[in-house]
Parts: C-alpha cells; sequence; structure tokens
C-alpha cells in the first residue's frame, strides 16, 4: 500500500472532480501483468472514488470490454505490441473512453506511439499517487467534454433533421403553387396550349439524360413550365401583338427574365431556387450573347441550359402570332447551326440522343388535343 504524505497533499491539492455525466459513474479498466504495480495505482483509484477492474493480458482487457463501457482504461505498455491493437480500437470506436498509457523508459517510443493512436497521455514508471491523480482528473474532464460533444453533435442532426423537414414542407408548398400559376399562364394565352407541359416534360427526360438527380426530377419537370412566370407581368397589349416587335417591344418583352426570376423571392429552398435560376437564365446563350446578364458557358446554371434547348425547340415547331411553325427537319437544323453558339454543346448533343422520347412526347399531347 502506498501512504500519502499530509505535507505532500496539502501543497500539491488533486484538482477539483468534474461532476460525472447522468447515470454514469466514472470506472477504469487496468491492463497490466504486473500484481503489484496495479495493486498499486488500484489503490490510488479506490482513494479516488473510482470503480476499476484489472486485466491482466490484451485477451483479458478485450474480455472486459466486451462486457462493459468504462470512462478510463490504464494500458502498462509492458505486454508488448498486443496491446497496441487495444488501443487503435479504442481511439476509432470509443471517443469517450481516455487511455493513460504507462510505461518504462525503454518503452518511451511505443508511449509515443500509443498517444498516436489516441491516448490521452502517458506517463513513465514508477507513476507517483500524485502523478496518478492528476492523470485521473485530466481523464475526467476529457471523458466530459467527449461527451458533451456528442451530445452536441447529435443536437445538430436532431436541429438538421427538423431543418429539413421543415424546407421540405415548404418545397411541398411551392411545388402545390406551381399547378395553378402554370394554368394561369395558359389561361392568360401567355403561352400556346400544352407548351408549358410539353417544356416541362421535355427537361425531365434531357435532365434525365445528363445525369440530374433522379428525385429532383419532378422539381425540374414543375420548374421547367414556370420558365416564363415573369410574362403576368407584361402587359396584355404586348403579349397579343400580331406582326414583329419594335425594339422597344422587344426590350419590354425581355424583361420577362429578371421579373420572373423577383416573382419567385429570395428564399433559399430548392424548387424556388431551380425555378428561378430557370426564370432568369433560359434566354442566357452558351457563347455570352444573351440576356438578361450576358452569362456564358457554364456561368448559366444547367437547369436552365437545358430548358434553353428544349424552349426553343418546341417554339419553333408551333406557330406564333409574329411568324409561323417549322417543320421539325428544318428547326433541327437550324438549332445544329446554334450548337456551341446559342446552346450548350454537351446539352445539345444529349438533346438530339433523347429526341425520340421527345417526339413521343409531342406526339401524344397532340393526340390529346385532337
Amino acid at each position: 500500500m502506498i501512504f500519502l504524505d499530509p505535507a505532500d497533499v496539502a501543497l500539491h491539492p488533486s484538482p477539483p472532480v468534474p461532476q460525472e455525466h447522468e447515470g454514469r459513474r466514472f470506472s477504469a479498466l487496468v491492463v497490466s501483468a504486473d500484481r503489484e504495480f496495479a495493486k498499486t495505482l488500484a489503490t490510488t483509484l479506490a482513494i479516488e472514488g473510482v470503480e476499476f477492474e484489472q486485466a491482466r493480458s490484451s485477451e483479458g482487457a478485450w474480455r472486459a470490454l466486451s462486457g462493459r463501457v468504462f470512462s478510463l482504461i490504464v494500458a502498462d505498455l509492458d505486454l508488448g505490441t498486443p496491446l497496441m491493437g487495444l488501443l487503435a480500437f479504442l481511439g476509432k470506436t470509443r471517443p469517450d473512453t481516455s487511455v493513460i498509457a504507462l510505461a518504462n523508459e525503454g518503452r518511451r517510443t511505443m508511449a509515443v506511439h500509443a498517444l498516436r493512436l489516441g491516448a490521452l497521455s502517458y506517463a513513465l514508471k514508477p507513476v507517483l499517487p500524485e502523478e496518478f491523480t492528476l492523470l485521473i482528473a485530466q481523464a475526467r474532464r476529457q471523458g466530459l467534454l467527449a461527451r458533451r460533444l456528442e451530445t452536441l453533435r447529435l443536437e445538430q442532426l436532431a436541429l438538421r433533421a427538423d431543418l429539413e423537414a421543415q424546407e421540405d414542407e415548404l418545397c411541398s408548398r411551392a411545388l402545390e403553387i406551381a399547378i395553378p400559376l402554370s394554368n394561369l399562364l395558359e389561361a392568360r394565352g401567355i403561352e400556346s396550349a400544352g407548351h408549358l407541359q410539353r417544356i416541362g416534360l421535355y427537361a425531365a427526360d434531357l435532365g434525365c439524360e445528363l445525369g440530374w438527380p433522379t428525385g429532383s426530377l419532378e422539381e425540374l419537370r414543375l420548374a421547367a413550365e414556370l420558365h416564363d412566370l415573369g410574362k403576368i407581368c407584361l402587359s396584355q397589349e404586348l403579349l397579343d401583338k400580331s406582326g414583329s416587335l419594335t425594339l422597344g417591344d422587344l426590350q419590354q418583352m425581355q424583361t420577362h427574365a429578371e421579373l420572373g426570376a423577383t416573382l419567385f423571392g429570395t428564399a433559399d429552398i430548392p424548387f424556388l431556387k431551380l425555378a428561378r435560376d430557370i426564370a432568369l437564365s433560359h434566354h442566357e446563350r452558351w457563347d455570352g450573347k444573351g440576356y438578361p446578364r450576358r452569362l456564358e458557358g457554364e456561368e448559366i446554371p444547367l437547369s436552365a441550359r437545358i430548358v434553353a434547348v428544349v424552349d426553343v425547340y418546341d417554339a419553333l415547331l408551333h406557330p406564333r402570332s409574329y411568324r409561323p411553325s417549322m417543320v421539325e427537319e428544318e428547326a433541327l437544323a437550324f438549332m445544329a447551326s446554334e450548337r456551341g453558339a446559342a446552346f450548350d454543346p454537351t446539352v445539345f448533343d444529349a438533346f438530339m440522343d433523347v429526341l425520340p422520347l421527345l417526339q413521343d412526347v409531342r406526339r401524344l399531347h397532340i393526340e390529346n388535343a385532337a
């Protein structure tokens, strides 16, 4: 047994012991084959009010750890290399279990390696009772800190899940609004019958071909349908005008991109952001000569590059008040001439790959309208 000199205790008082984690007492596992040394450590642990067990080998330590969780592992490195695997396991799987490595002078290198594996600290044998008391207090603080960090991590995960649930709810409400808005555009005669629905379906097919996340294709479809939402802010006289538009008319018409983006607000909700990007940028050109911001290349959101291609495709195949429709071969030839100019080459090539799907969509819409 070790006797503490009262003067030493007075001169080197133990650090204040933190309050233990609720429902869990501080416990230790002493792993050492040295009976006398283990007895010495046990005495100090008992004085400090620490529950403890002893394992005399690495195998015994593994068995003890399979049955309970310890707050502290005191590892006597005289057991050699097999003990290092245990320390590596603890470092990766038991963040709230502190490890104190104890070693003879000849095993200092192994003690440093134990630190690399996650040990809290090490001490050279023989260890003074006062020194071991300080190490226990440090381990207690470390364990409490680890548990508090874990609690914060779990709270953060719960908060994130709650925010995601709220975001999903807001997104669902935004999606519910999308369909009435699309109907409003057609009711005002802003777009030809079926144009918006076709644009949405075309965009979803093309997005799928380009690797758009499967779970977000429906959002892409609805957002694409609303690409011209800003036109509801324009005068009916301008929208109904037949024949060629004047320069002033064109300038006013072009404001619909920014107006549409404004209507979707600034909320950081995925669907609204997607719809905002499409509304604002679907008239940008790959060569930087589009409007309203003259974006170039990949500065243009992919969603807008997708809608830019399918919007032109559908528009060319249907008459407008100021021009007749084109036959498909003529429209495709014109679009091919704009590959790398108006259209992203990669997006245009993918468009050509899925063209049979788009033709089926168009044919189905024509049949339903008949």
